[in-house]
């Protein structure tokens, strides 16, 4: 009954160590990729994880492709269990969407912690234009 009773209580305070941050995600100078168009660009977000010594990216989700669209304002928001200190890192993969294979056009990384510090603001730049999360 005791072992019970401990791990009853080490699960529940991780819950309550947690708290809901919900973002959303919006770009600006994004490159033009397309010989005849402006890029069409989506973003998909992984939770990045070490497991067993491997590094691990969970999906979280992806926004939709908005056409022809430099400074995009994606409508999607997406939400994540974070906890302080534990280095939790979300992975921003930025593509534009072909009819035949989706261009990768560059990524970053977002520490939670310093997400949270930093008034849950943060701006990823990209080797052409920049990323912005911001919570609501």
């Amino acid at each position: 009954m005791t072992k019970f009773l401990l791990l009853f209580l080490l699960a529940f305070s991780s819950i309550v160590d947690c708290h809901r941050i919900r973002f959303r995600i919006s770009g600006s100078h994004l490159p033009d990729t397309d010989r005849r168009r402006t890029i069409d660009p989506y973003v998909r977000v992984f939770y990045r994880r070490t497991l067993a010594g491997r590094v691990m990216d969970l999906s979280l989700g992806k926004t939709r492709y908005l056409l022809d669209n430099n400074s995009p304002k994606w409508e999607k928001h997406f939400q994540f269990n974070y906890k302080a200190g534990t280095h939790q890192i979300l992975h921003f993969k930025l593509y534009d969407k072909d009819a035949v294979k989706d261009d990768f056009i560059g990524d970053g990384y977002l520490d939670m912690d310093e997400y949270v510090q930093q008034g849950q603001y943060a701006v990823l730049p990209l080797k052409t234009g920049k990323l912005y999360i911001c919570g609501f």
